[in-house]
């Protein structure tokens, strides 16, 4: 299985479910036994910051409301027992272009974007004599992935730490809306202690206060944040940690602030690191791509969030701590 495969196959635009980039899904318009059987019985090791690998026909037998609150926070528990069912190998297969269909025999693929046709996929073809080298082959994947991606650390998961969620049945090719909700982008709220509140998901994103720090600082600069200038933020990300913790121990405070903001150290993307895994532990990537700090293609990181969606509870607090340069907009003047 060549994971670098350029082979492309197109589904349709009323495809039933959100594409999520970091989703493996297992296909096959010939079935294979050594390959069903694999995948049926085999749990992958975990694939880290959202990472995850379906089969389809394992997954009702596997998905639970917590799943399908994590897929969709903005929909009420009744109406996830209502209005949701699983999306099954023959469903998906139904949505494939014509010109796709004698490419597809057994393999994996994985979005890749959308184009004029519809939804394109990688399609990886996986012959049944080397089902024994696929964990193998998608660890090292990831792993390559994320380091050209983001340059971060690989932190263990949240999830096979703390949530107990097994990921293995939180995909969103695994179910589909029969009533064709729209996706919700919450609004946030961060409350005069520092909470960070996703009201529209009835949730709170906890962060350690460095990684919370961190985070407000990347909140109060919609134009995005370049690393090689982000010691000029220093300052401010100072009185951002010391009204988060509360602490008056100046020359430590300062220390830590160099350390996070020097050039030759790798604490920033530790923070990064954290603050993705804060909103990965509750919800899908194709929404905490709106929330997370994202590395883009200028050499800039930010915040995709809408700032319109952006609410602090002590309205002068933005403002008190904007440079001089920035003041004057200030959070488009909350």
């Amino acid at each position: 299985m060549d994971l670098h495969s350029e082979t492309y196959v197109w589904f349709g635009r009323n495809l039933p479910f959100i594409p999520d980039p970091r989703e493996f899904i297992y296909v096959e318009t010939e079935s294979d036994h050594f390959l069903n059987s694999f995948f049926y019985r085999v749990r992958l090791p975990d694939l880290h910051d959202g990472w995850k690998v379906t089969y389809l026909p394992k997954i009702p037998a596997l998905i639970t409301t917590e799943h399908l609150k994590y897929m969709f926070p903005y929909l009420q528990e009744a109406d996830l027992t209502d209005c949701i069912e699983p999306v099954t190998s023959e469903t998906l297969l139904l949505h494939l272009l014509p010109e796709s269909a004698g490419i597809i025999r057994h393999g994996l693929i994985k979005f890749a974007g959308t184009d004029d046709r519809g939804y394109r996929f990688n399609y990886y073809e996986t012959a049944p004599a080397e089902y024994r080298n696929i964990a193998g082959e998608l660890l090292e994947y990831v792993a390559e992935q994320d380091a050209s991606a983001d340059n971060v650390p690989d932190i263990p998961s949240i999830f096979s730490r703390d949530s107990g969620l097994d990921l293995s049945g939180a995909s969103l090719a695994a179910v589909r809306s029969l009533t064709e909700r729209p996706v919700v982008i919450s609004r946030m709220v961060v409350t005069s202690d520092f909470r960070i509140l996703l009201p529209d998901y009835d949730l709170e994103i906890g962060m350690a206060p460095l990684a919370k720090s961190v985070y407000i600082l990347y909140l109060l600069h919609p134009e995005n944040i370049m690393l090689g200038k982000l010691r000029d933020y220093r300052d401010e990300l100072h009185g951002i940690y010391r009204a988060v913790t509360g602490r008056s121990d100046h020359n430590i405070m300062m220390q830590i602030m160099a350390d996070l903001t020097g050039p030759f150290t790798d604490s920033i993307y530790m923070q990064f690191a954290w603050i993705r895994e804060a909103f990965h532990s509750k919800f899908t990537s194709g929404l905490a791509m709106h929330y997370r700090i994202n590395s883009l293609p200028d050499g800039c990181h930010g915040i995709g969030l809408d700032r319109t969606k952006l609410e602090f509870e002590d309205r002068d607090f933005p403002c008190t701590l904007l440079s001089r340069r920035s003041a004057a907009s200030c959070m488009g003047g909350q």
